[in-house]
């Protein structure tokens, strides 16, 4: 009998401790077994894709301006939607179409060309450039004609680079215009001293656009310049180490693998069409906030 009490009550501690320790310890390790057998929970719906998906379709129909505004209203109803970058780039296409090609809009001002108007002449008077009077009224030349009528678009465009998000977001008037991908940045000061260590976040710096600078065969040129329009670009920006630019191929005559030439002080790679569509928008001055 007493061997029978002392087997019970050894069962019944032991017993207990098992149960105390699969409660405090085994049940929850085999839980997390399971949830990462499971898998990570799937996100709840994005209730703005039915909207997105909605002018995705409609775009087709409607006119440039149409889906212009309606991509704004989006953006500016939805910020927070997964798709908020593809949406940004729809308008981003659509406003460089409507802002660069000779065709009516709301916020374009029409000049008629008058005796003794030169471009430089009318540009200053708009605040703009030849440059983009030239592009946004597709002229090959910078020779004016009496009676021609130009279109002059709006041109207070400022630009944030965000080097965590590795984008250049252009703004016209304060708001959103397009936005491009930075291919390469340069090294931060004391990554390459501690390149094991965490890498401070650099602080926001407000600057400007120092000049635009058109290369054709290593030889800088001027908009006046037959070349011109065809020329590689670098938006320049102030202070340096900062600039925008595309890798321009070493001139003719350059020593065998001469590498490509890279601005001083260096600054952000990016695709040469994105980089001449900027250099063509943006003017001396502009701001410039580096984030």
């Amino acid at each position: 009998m007493k061997a029978l009490v002392i087997i019970f009550l050894t069962a019944a501690i032991f017993g207990g401790a098992y149960f105390a320790t699969w409660k405090l310890y085994l049940k929850p390790q085999e839980a997390l077994r399971a949830e990462k057998a499971r898998g990570p929970a799937s996100p709840p719906p994005d209730p703005t894709l039915p909207e997105f998906n909605k002018q995705l379709t409609a775009q087709d129909t409607q006119t440039p301006l149409e889906a212009r505004e309606k991509w704004t209203q989006f953006i500016e109803r939805y910020p927070e939607s997964s798709r908020i970058d593809e949406a940004k780039d729809y308008l981003g296409r659509l406003n460089i179409h409507i802002y660069l090609a000779p065709i009516p809009s709301p916020e374009k001002t029409v000049y008629v060309v008058k005796s003794g108007d030169v471009i430089t002449i009318v540009a200053k008077k708009f605040k703009t450039t030849p440059e983009l009077l030239m592009r946004a009224n597709s002229m090959t030349g910078s020779m004016l004609r009496i009676g021609q009528k130009l279109m002059i678009p709006p041109s207070e465009f400022s630009i944030t680079i965000s080097r965590r998000q590795k984008r250049v977001t252009l703004l016209n008037k304060g708001k959103f215009f397009k936005q491009y991908a930075i291919l390469a940045m340069p090294v931060p000061k004391g990554a390459a001293a501690n390149p094991k260590g965490p890498t401070p976040r650099p602080p926001k710096i407000a600057a400007h656009v120092a000049d635009r600078i058109a290369w054709v065969r290593g030889q800088r040129v001027n908009f006046t310049d037959k070349e011109y329009g065809a020329a590689d670009y670098w938006v320049m920006i102030v202070p340096g180490g900062h600039s925008l630019y595309c890798e321009i191929p070493p001139p003719p005559g350059a020593p065998a693998g001469a590498p490509p030439a890279h601005p001083i002080g260096g600054g952000y790679l990016m695709a040469a069409p994105d980089v001449r569509e900027m250099a063509a928008l943006l003017k001396k001055n502009d701001p410039v906030t580096i984030d």
